[in-house]
């Protein structure tokens, strides 16, 4: 999903990319109560883009927040964090 968000970005500003690669760990640890449950997303994104840093980093910004699962996971409480490769 961020992987394709990310995409849409960078190619609405002109910069479509040769190459995303998205890696995900989630990170689940038992909630009193409640079970297992996912308290951590830590994704990293590699972007093979014609654009610059600030631009590459404006794009995973907006994909980010344009994201339904990045929504979800927030709305939850999960903490999500992104990283560029």
């Amino acid at each position: 999903c961020l992987t394709m968000s990310v995409a849409g970005e960078l190619t609405q500003a002109g910069s479509p990319p040769t190459r995303l690669d998205t890696t995900c760990l989630i990170v689940m640890d038992e909630i009193e109560g409640q079970g297992h449950q996912i308290v951590a997303s830590q994704i990293t994104i590699a972007v093979d883009a014609d654009a610059d840093d600030d631009a590459i980093a404006a794009a995973i910004e907006r994909g980010d927040a344009g994201c339904p699962f990045s929504t979800l996971l927030r709305k939850a409480g999960v903490d999500v964090t992104i990283a560029r490769a």
